[in-house]
């Protein structure tokens, strides 16, 4: 009988095997039931084969079929989910497809989630299906076999709300939802696999899905919570065509769902006053993005900005250079400084060696502790007969206590009273004398471990040696506390720790012998060894002494023999440059995706403007310490509200004028170049862009506790435009600068100028129309004029999208 035949169980070696093999396919070929005799085997905990033979014969002839319980599908699925994660490499696909679509069909949940609950409110959720969703899964050949898993279990009803995370018995914790985690994997795994479960997703999601990321904080100084969707986590990854092909993607589904509003938040309170606050939409945080990006327009100006980040680099790098300089001078400084006054050092130890300082040193330490002892003996003597005082006084208490206690029985005695309240006295009488006992108990050992510590320290103080390296330390001691005011001054540590660095035991004991002092008996050697250091080895730095700086303190710092010059920055510039270009398109691009979508161009967003705490108390400068009375953070926190060109331009400043509203100053115009952005006005201007709204921030400070203002409503907007509350808000306006040409893009009308930015098909259109333009004898200006309607009344009547024309 063949040995796979045998089912899953205990191992039975050798002939027994052959009989159980025979019996369990007689009850299997009987019963037709072999999951049973499976079943019955691994109930079986025995390694005799005689008892299992006896057990198999008992249920073939007795037994009634009970068939066995059937196990759950969904912790099936969620075992081999999670086995198939854990393997290494590839593994059969299409088996590992079937056996989950055998589950599914078995009544499995792919939405299944394990939840954990801890101590105090803490606990984790871990979705099934993220099993599937790891890395790893599709940096290698197992791939396409994991996106089948996954797209089965969604095509199954997999809920793509379901979130993975944890959080702390604080409360703190961040969650993703399976839809966030699949747009992590895309980000991370560029390939066909991850672009088809993207587009799975993205069929089967709903609005919850999009949640994206949920992180709450709970600190000692901080309490507050962070939330973003999946939009705002894609803007943030927007670098390749890639990427932007998926937010194109994620911008179609999530305007069928009208979820493009929804504002990803901040808001973290501290008690130290260093809040945190934000509230930013979609569009907001990719105008953030463009702010940051320079595109040069021509080969000129792409030139100019190779040579001014290499400048930079060249600035930053030389500015290192000469702090690396400075510090090696400081450092070299102080090496001299110390290395004189370790010389001094030794030149003294000689002279107190050769004068005979180190017996007259040693009496005189020795006098020192002999009066130190005697007068902790006198100190201890007066405790003693405190503390005998103290005993003799409750005793004197607890003798008292006891007469007026057998004072008062014998009266009870003779009034033939109640006994009662005499055992609870005896019962106080002996919790005292009890307690006296164990006092006096502790009070004998501490006599016993005074009188031993005593002893020990008479010993050491009249035949203890002292050895060199102690006679050493008190030279450094004195000559360290001479010369503390002169080197203090000038920032040098000349500690007695650092003087005595780089001298050993041994260094001691040979310059003690070629003075005649070589006895053991005369100098005290004690135990130390010859190569122990007296406080450590002298470091590397403190052997900068020479005119330029060493091969270590170069390799150690960075620093070159030469200075570096401008040539050796101008390729990694110029990469950088094409980067920047690169991501200027993809931005302008992903932008005019997101104006098409009917998203609104002109929301506010929210956020902290940071000002500097001028009165702020010296006292309280000195002691950080919110819990104090009185308290005052260094920096104090007021509300911004940010219009679109507030968030596009600001940090690029050139001119601020003070004006007057309503009679104070609550007023900032500030005028910007917009050249560089002229594009974005364009597309923006095409949607409707309102380019009076600015900026406005509250004159009140911000303690924390978002009052949730209603971003949307009249109230912010007027605030941006100028016509807030006086007193309240404090107005910042933009006006743009760059000429007609950014006067034009404002109007909405279209220039050569701004072909920079337009995409591929969108210049093929634009260059058709200019040729029939010319054939019908229309050039210049005109042409412009008209190529700017045409473009104007598609995108407002909607048989174009600015897409169409710029991605």
């Amino acid at each position: 009988m063949s040995s796979s035949l045998i089912p899953e169980g205990p191992s039975v070696p050798g002939k027994a095997e052959e009989l159980v093999a025979e019996q369990a396919a007689k009850y299997a070929r009987d019963k037709h039931v072999p999951e049973l005799i499976r079943y019955y085997m691994e109930q079986v905990i025995t390694e005799r084969p005689e008892d299992i033979l006896a057990f198999l014969q008992d249920k073939i002839e007795n037994d009634p079929f009970v068939p066995p319980p059937k196990p759950d599908p969904t912790e099936m699925l969620t075992n081999f989910l999670k086995s198939l994660s854990q393997v290494d490499g590839s593994w059969p696909a299409d088996d590992a497809l079937s056996k989950v679509a055998d589950m599914l069909h078995e009544g499995a949940d792919p939405s299944h989630t394990i939840v954990e609950e801890g101590v105090w409110g803490a606990g984790s959720s871990f979705p099934i299906l993220a099993y599937m969703l790891e890395r790893k899964l599709y940096e290698g050949n197992a791939s396409k076999g994991a996106a089948d898993i996954v797209v089965k279990m969604i095509d199954s009803g997999a809920d793509l709300s379901r979130q993975k995370g944890s959080r702390d018995w604080r409360g703190s914790g961040s969650y993703k939802t399976l839809f966030s985690l699949g747009m992590s994997l895309r980000a991370h795994v560029q390939s066909d696999a991850t672009l088809r479960i993207l587009k799975v997703m993205l069929e089967h999601s709903s609005s919850k899905a999009f949640k994206g990321v949920t992180r709450s904080v709970s600190s000692m100084r901080s309490d507050g919570s962070l939330s973003s969707n999946i939009l705002h986590d894609m803007i943030s990854r927007l670098n390749t065509p890639s990427s932007l092909e998926d937010f194109k993607l994620v911008v179609k589904r999530m305007g069928e769902l009208d979820l493009l509003g929804a504002r990803a938040s901040e808001m973290i309170s501290n008690e130290r006053g260093d809040h945190r606050l934000f509230l930013r939409d979609s569009l907001h945080i990719l105008l953030n993005r463009l702010s940051g990006v320079a595109a040069p327009r021509n080969k000129g100006e792409e030139e100019g900005e190779v040579v001014r980040r290499a400048k930079l680099c060249l600035e930053y790098k030389l500015e290192r250079r000469a702090e690396i300089l400075r510090a090696w001078q400081e450092q070299k400084k102080a090496n001299v400084c110390a290395k004189a006054m370790r010389e001094r050092l030794m030149v003294a130890y000689k002279k107190g060696l050769a004068a005979g300082d180190l017996q007259s040193w040693r009496a005189r330490e020795r006098q020192e502790r002999r009066e130190r002892i005697e007068r902790k003996a006198r100190e201890e003597e007066e405790r003693r007969d405190r503390k005998a005082r103290e005993r003799e006084e409750r005793r004197e208490r607890i003798l008292r206590k006891r007469r007026e206690k057998e004072e008062r029985k014998r009266r009870r005695e003779e009034t033939k009273g109640s006994g009662s309240g005499g055992e609870s006295e005896e019962e106080w009488s002996s919790e005292e004398e009890e307690w006296s006992s164990a006092d006096d108990e502790r009070w004998i050992e501490d006599e016993a471990d005074l009188d031993s510590d005593n002893e020990d320290e008479e010993i050491w103080a009249h035949s203890g040696p002292l050895s060199l390296s102690s006679f050493f330390r008190a030279l450094s001691v004195k000559l360290a506390e001479e010369e503390e005011h002169q080197h203090f001054s000038e920032g040098f540590d000349l500690s007695p720790y650092m003087l005595m660095s780089g001298v050993t035991c041994g260094d001691l004991r040979r310059i003690a012998e070629e003075l005649g002092q070589g006895a053991k008996d005369d100098y005290g050697g004690g135990d130390d060894d010859d190569g122990d250091w007296i406080t450590r080895p002298i470091d590397d730095e403190e052997l900068e002494l020479g005119e330029e700086p060493s091969i270590e303190w170069r390799l150690d710092t960075g620093l070159t023999v030469e200075e570096p010059k401008l040539e050796e920055f101008e390729a990694k510039a110029r990469t950088e440059v094409a980067i920047s270009k690169v991501e200027y398109g993809i931005l302008v691009k992903a932008l005019s995706y997101l104006l098409d979508s009917s998203v609104d161009v002109n929301t506010l967003s929210a956020g902290l403007l940071t000002t500097k705490n001028s009165e702020r108390n010296e006292k309280w400068a000195e002691d950080d310490d919110p819990r104090v009375d009185g308290y005052e953070p260094s920096e104090f926190k007021h509300i911004i509200l940010e219009g679109p060109l507030s968030k596009l331009f600001r940090g690029k400043e050139k001119v601020m004028t003070e004006l007057d509203f309503s009679g104070k100053p609550s007023m900032v115009r500030t005028e910007v170049t917009a050249l560089d952005k002229v594009e974005v006005v364009y597309v923006r201007a095409l949607k409707g862009l309102d380019f009076t709204v600015g900026s406005a921030h509250e004159v009140e400070r911000y303690h924390g506790g978002f009052r949730r203002v209603d971003l949307d409503t009249s109230t912010p907007k007027d605030a941006c435009r100028g016509k807030g509350e006086p007193g309240k808000w404090k107005h910042t306006a933009f006006k743009l600068e760059g000429g007609e040409l950014v006067e034009r893009a404002m109007r909405g009308e279209w220039r050569r100028e701004m072909a920079f930015g337009m995409g591929s098909k969108g210049m093929q259109r634009v260059q058709l129309v200019m040729m029939a333009l010319r054939r019908k004898g229309v050039t210049g200006d005109v042409g412009e004029v008209i190529i700017s309607f045409m473009i104007a009344m598609e995108v407002w009547e909607g048989s174009r999208g600015i897409a169409e024309y710029f991605a």
